[in-house]
């Protein structure tokens, strides 16, 4: 069989999320993309022909990122891996033999219709695609298989520092630097340190190589990762479609998945088309999915009452 034309590589240690098979079943519609899951632990359901578990034990993994970076951890929290990303071309230069394109992600969202916005004629003109136009983004880049992008991290000058922390600096997208970033600055005008515990990040290592015109580089604003006025998008034949005509490369819910309203489906088959609010994702033809949704907010509106008055009674019982 012939392979995808790029390879994206997710490390994930812990325990496999709640909206983990929703993850996966994205990838099915995606040939063009072969996702590595590279793990130590099992799934229990079969998985999409590009779709591959690689199995690595959490040690292996300390001990390949010491020999690229030339650090010396004993260990690894998983909540630490997203600073990791840059490195990982290098760290399984292996598994992306044969493939034009490397990428790296999360697994906390769902994949649209990847081939409309990874179209022949952009990864022919550009050696790092990334959908978010302020910063590098963390959920999803990709990157052209070679040595330069593989080394990329190395240009940093605080990569040793970053890999070598238990704190997590966001080294992958913009050291933190989200919100002046949202001004419009260029991020090499953002003087390093910008703030305590600041970085030279992964948007400025590329910014520098951009301009020197080593590094072509492509930025659209195609992901959503949020639901504001209680907009509703859908998952349907492979692509995520929004109101009118919109369509996204994927919806990552990193922010909706810390709200208690949002609620993730135990279904034992994801169905090729269901729609998310909200308060999380149903299934079509469910006539009182309106009642559930807003039970649903109704529930979160008193649990953040419930949790803050017991917040502030336990900071007066300090004070007394």
């Amino acid at each position: 069989m012939k392979k995808a034309a790029i390879c994206i590589l997710i490390p994930y240690y812990g325990k496999w999320p709640s909206y983990f098979k929703l993850f996966v079943e994205s990838c099915r519609p995606n040939p063009i993309v072969d996702v590595y899951l590279i793990s130590d632990l099992k799934v229990n359901f079969e998985l999409p022909t590009n779709v591959k578990l690689i199995n690595v034990p959490l040690a292996d993994f300390v001990t390949r990122l010491n020999q690229v970076a030339g650090i010396e951890r004993t260990d690894i929290h998983p909540t630490k891996l997203s600073d990791i990303k840059p490195a990982y071309g290098l760290m399984f230069n292996e598994l992306t033999e044969g493939y034009d394109f490397w990428g790296y992600g999360d697994i906390d969202m769902v994949y649209g219709d990847l081939s409309r916005y990874l179209k022949p004629d952009v990864l022919a003109s550009n050696d790092l695609l990334t959908f978010r136009e302020e910063w590098i983004h963390g959920p999803l880049t990709i990157l052209r298989n070679n040595d330069q992008t593989k080394n990329l991290f190395r240009l940093s000058t605080d990569h040793v520092k970053v890999f070598s922390s238990e704190r997590n600096f966001c080294f992958d997208e913009c050291g933190r630097k989200h919100g002046i970033l949202r001004t419009g600055i260029d991020p090499l005008d953002v003087k390093v340190p910008h703030a305590e515990h600041d970085v030279h990040c992964m948007t400025q290592v590329v910014r520098a190589e951009e301009l020197a015109g080593r590094l072509n580089v492509y930025r659209r604003y195609y992901a959503k990762e949020s639901l504001p006025f209680d907009e509703i998008i859908w998952w349907e034949g492979g692509k995520i479609k929004g109101a009118g005509f919109a369509e996204y490369i994927f919806y990552h819910f990193v922010w909706d998945k810390k709200q208690k309203e949002f609620v993730f489906p135990n279904w034992d088959k994801i169905p090729s088309r269901y729609f998310i609010t909200t308060t999380g994702f149903y299934k079509p033809g469910n006539r009182f999915w309106r009642l559930t949704h807003f039970k649903r907010k109704i529930s979160a509106v008193f649990q953040n009452l419930f949790e803050r008055a017991s917040l502030s009674i336990k900071y007066r019982l300090k004070l007394s």
